[in-house]
């Protein structure tokens, strides 16, 4: 039980210093540290928190190393906040794409933003998506993240069921209109 508690920071620890970036991993690790210490949960519940935390900041890192810069992460109860100030459309869609891949990750608050944009159709085509999401009591909007880059409107998440990413997926084509709508919904059961 404990190599599993250590190992997986330790691994960040030594693959950061390869690449000249001990600092920074350094700084994730004792943040990761402190958060786990401070939680007012079990200790189980605090260790699967932790690892959440670790193996997206694992993939990140394998994907992006900028991103551990750029955007801070929370986790609690297998929910994941994410917030900062990125370059781009794309560099957001990459964020909540990489953090949707991780198994035991149920829901994202995403409070990323973007330095500097153009607002396009898609992207008001994305405000509008979100707000229908939140104002529909049958659907919880933070298990879904939708995102306007290229035209397109991206809709990455996990559906509890069948018929509740059928809805989401309805009302992003009724909202986003012309757009086209790129599915990346993963359901549960």
């Amino acid at each position: 039980m404990r190599l599993q508690t250590y190992f997986l920071p330790s691994l960040l620890l030594a693959s950061s210093a390869v690449s000249g970036c001990a600092p920074m991993a350094a700084m994730t690790i004792g943040a990761s540290a402190i958060d786990m210490a401070t939680r007012d949960r079990n200790v189980g519940g605090a260790q699967s928190d932790a690892n959440l935390r670790t193996q997206i900041n694992m993939l990140w890192f394998e994907n992006c190393p900028r991103m551990h810069r750029n955007i801070t992460i929370s986790v609690k109860n297998g929910q994941v906040v994410l917030s900062g100030m990125l370059d781009d459309r794309a560099s957001k869609l990459k964020a909540l794409a990489i953090t949707w891949q991780v198994e035991g990750v149920f829901e994202i608050i995403d409070d990323l933003k973007i330095k500097v944009q153009k607002v396009t159709d898609a992207q008001w085509a994305e405000e509008q998506i979100i707000e229908a999401l939140k104002s529909d009591n049958s659907l919880s909007a933070s298990r879904f993240s939708i995102v306007a880059f290229e035209s397109k409107i991206y809709v990455l998440g996990k559906a509890l069921t069948l018929a509740e990413k059928k809805r989401v997926l309805s009302i992003t084509h009724n909202v986003g209109g012309s757009c086209g709508v790129i599915d990346k919904v993963t359901v549960l059961n």
